[in-house]
């Protein structure tokens, strides 16, 4: 493949190029491409765009599994001869629908059919109005809109950095200047570590089975200080990276304290990664930094016994218990340490890869031990299926004991749980068993 140059541009430098006519989007997961129209949006932070035709609508669902929903997703735009990282999302909508900004998946109103000519839907008063769109962001979205970290909007704006990675993959090269400018991915984006991972040729069970051992390590938070050294240090995992940053604090390396997204313990392995990071200019906590330094700690010789296994895997447990047993070597190593984060990783999978996205049972029928749970918040949605791709069917308004009687993986939380009343599935991320 002939090397060419990805560009991360601003919103405004997108405009000014002439984002007013005809488009193409590359998908960088599914490797789908398809038309689009585009034109500068009333709203400040962004662009809109329509696919060209009803066929190039078909391209862009089957890119996302035939999914409509706002999941943020890396896409190439090649726009008069220069190719530009940037995010879409997959469900058409327009600014008389209205929807929950703390759920914008599940409570959106509008049904109207992607492609449609004219591009045209019915408002909540029943009357047909212009305007249904996609939207498509930039590096500076999230910058200008002040959005808050973990945020839809900075989400969509972080997928820029996960576009320059795979496009890295399929042997484009980022310019010099794109890359400092990009914002500091410091908190958890496991779809940005699944598409470096990806980036690097890995299959999917070798990427499932590596995030699971990372999720059981670290919940994939790049600043994660090991939670028993809080204490004795004194300080919380943004006081210790801000005082590694500075300088303050010069024990890192020899204090034998866990951190980062594989738990980095012994002195040779910190030390290196504190290397890495001043001779990169980054944060110790920099996610970015720390996915260059462990995919470089993976070619090493030590490890190449994991590497080889990771190219070859051909289930997720087997991808997990590799990176288990022979690159992170904590103090559990047993079967239920096995099983555990085997099932994070197929989580993972079940959510990331490819036709892979029918919910997987955690146990099978007939095995499954009902439990009991307790919310940890109000207003949980009520799901129709294990997934935020499935429709909002109630809500749980107030924190309370509910009975579980099933699980399964899908889009949207690490696990979902069926509700024993019937009334459907509820993430158990905002949940925690209880006895009664």
């Amino acid at each position: 493949m002939s090397t060419q140059t990805v560009e991360a541009l601003t919103r405004d430098e997108v405009v000014a190029i002439g984002f007013n006519g005809d488009a193409e989007l590359l998908d960088l997961w599914s490797g789908i491409s398809y038309k689009i129209r585009g034109s500068a949006s009333r709203d400040y932070h962004h662009t809109d765009y329509q696919t060209a035709t009803p066929a190039d609508t078909e391209k862009k669902m089957r890119a996302n599994g035939g999914k409509r929903n706002f999941d943020p997703r890396p896409v190439l735009m090649t726009l008069k001869g220069r190719r530009i990282a940037a995010s879409t999302h997959t469900l058409n909508h327009s600014k008389v629908v209205a929807w929950n900004a703390d759920d914008i998946v599940g409570t959106l109103i509008t049904k109207s059919g992607i492609g449609a000519e004219p591009w045209y839907e019915k408002d909540l008063n029943g009357n047909w109005r212009p305007g249904s769109h996609f939207c498509l962001y930039f590096r500076d979205t999230a910058a200008i809109r002040g959005a808050k970290p973990g945020s839809w909007d900075d989400r969509m704006s972080q997928m820029c950095l996960v576009a320059l990675e795979l496009a890295g993959g399929r042997g484009i090269q980022a310019t010099a200047a794109a890359q400092p400018d990009l914002p500091l991915l410091a908190s958890c984006d496991e779809s940005a570590i699944w598409a470096f991972l990806k980036g690097k040729g890995l299959n999917d069970f070798a990427i499932a089975g590596l995030m699971g051992n990372l999720y059981a390590e670290s919940a994939l938070i790049p600043t994660n200080l090991q939670n028993s050294y809080e204490g004795p240090l004194g300080m919380t995992d943004a006081e210790y990276t801000s005082a590694v940053d500075s300088g303050a604090y010069r024990n890192f390396a020899r204090d034998s304290a866990g951190y980062g997204l594989a738990q980095w313990t012994y002195w040779t392995r910190k030390q290196g990664l504190l290397d890495f990071a001043k001779a990169q200019g980054r944060s110790i906590g920099d996610l970015r930094m720390q996915l260059d330094f462990l995919w470089q700690e993976l070619q090493a010789h030590e490890y190449r016994k994991v590497m080889s296994a990771l190219k070859g895997a051909s289930s997720v447990r087997a991808a997990s218990d590799i990176v288990l047993l022979e690159y992170e070597r904590p103090e559990d190593m047993g079967d239920a340490a096995k099983e555990r984060r085997a099932k994070y990783g197929q989580g993972y999978y079940g959510k990331y890869a490819g036709g892979a996205a029918a919910p997987q049972i955690l146990r099978p029928p007939g095995i499954f031990e009902p439990y009991a749970i307790k919310t940890t918040g109000p207003d949980l949605n009520i799901r129709s299926g294990p997934g935020t791709d499935y429709s909002v069917a109630g809500m749980i308004r107030e924190i309370g004991v509910f009975g579980i009687v099933e699980e399964a993986y899908g889009q949207g939380a690490s696990s979902w749980g069926r509700l024993k009343s019937g009334a459907g599935w509820i993430s158990l991320d905002f949940a925690r068993k209880v006895n009664i």
